[in-house]
C-alpha cells in the first residue's frame, strides 16, 4: 500500500512538515497525484505490463485495480475521475464521496436522533 504524505514516515520536509507553508502540500489533489507518479513508475521498479495501449507510448503501465474503504475508498474514486487512464478500475468501500453540504447536517440529525432514541443511560450503548 502507498503511504499518503505527512503520514506515517512520509514526512516530505522532516521534522518542519507541519508548518503552515509546508501543510499547504498536504490535500487531496497533492495525494491523487503522488499516487499517480506512483503508478507511473510501477512498470520501471516492478517489470509489470499492460496489454493495452498507453496514452503515452514511452511510458508502459501495469495493470492496476486501486482498492480502498473509507478515506482510501475516496481517493481510490477520485484517482479514477482525475486520473482514469492510469488504472483498469477501483474498488471504494465505504467511501462517502457524495457527502457534499446539506448531507452532512442531515446524517449527523439522524445519528443524534438515533441515540437519543436507542443510546440513552441503561441501553446498553
Amino acid at each position: 500500500f502507498a503511504e499518503h504524505r505527512y503520514y506515517g514516515l512520509s514526512l516530505p520536509f522532516g521534522a518542519a512538515s507541519f508548518t503552515p507553508a509546508n501543510l499547504s502540500l498536504l490535500s487531496v489533489e497533492q495525494a491523487l497525484a503522488d499516487y499517480a507518479a506512483l503508478l507511473l513508475a510501477l512498470p520501471a521498479e516492478l517489470g509489470c505490463r499492460s496489454a493495452r495501449p498507453s496514452v503515452d507510448p514511452s511510458r508502459p503501465l501495469c495493470d492496476t485495480v486501486l482498492f480502498g474503504g473509507s478515506y482510501g475508498g475516496m481517493l481510490a474514486a477520485w484517482h479514477r475521475v482525475r486520473y482514469p487512464h492510469l488504472s483498469l478500475g477501483a474498488v471504494a468501500s465505504g467511501a462517502p464521496v457524495d457527502f457534499y453540504d446539506g448531507v452532512q447536517s442531515r446524517f449527523a440529525a439522524a445519528v443524534n436522533r438515533t441515540f437519543a432514541v436507542y443510546g440513552g443511560k441503561g441501553s446498553g450503548c
